[in-house]
């Protein structure tokens, strides 16, 4: 009876050893995590970099809008002028 004892012990010491194993697999997916985190932060500097492209596709449209001017291909009906109203005086 003693020795079943000590065996379930022994079988208990292993069982805690898989527990910490399971621990040490978990540590794994908390870096697989932290990977993700990564993942992430790498995705929101794509994003700024998409937002950069918005930012220079709008320049891009303007220069194209006041050559078009330049050049005299654009009616000025096709423009839309935002301008604050004169100061009466």
């Amino acid at each position: 009876m003693k020795r079943d004892v000590s065996l379930m012990r022994l079988t208990g010491a292993r069982a805690n050893g898989a527990v910490a194993t399971g621990a040490a697999a978990t540590g794994a997916r908390a870096a697989g995590a932290a990977s993700l985190g990564a993942l992430a932060v790498g995705a929101l500097a794509v994003g700024a970099v998409a937002v950069g492209a918005l930012v220079i596709g709008r320049l891009a449209i303007r220069r194209a809008v006041v050559r078009e001017l330049r050049v005299g291909r654009l009616e000025i009906d096709e423009l839309v002028v935002h301008s604050r109203p004169a100061a009466e005086g």
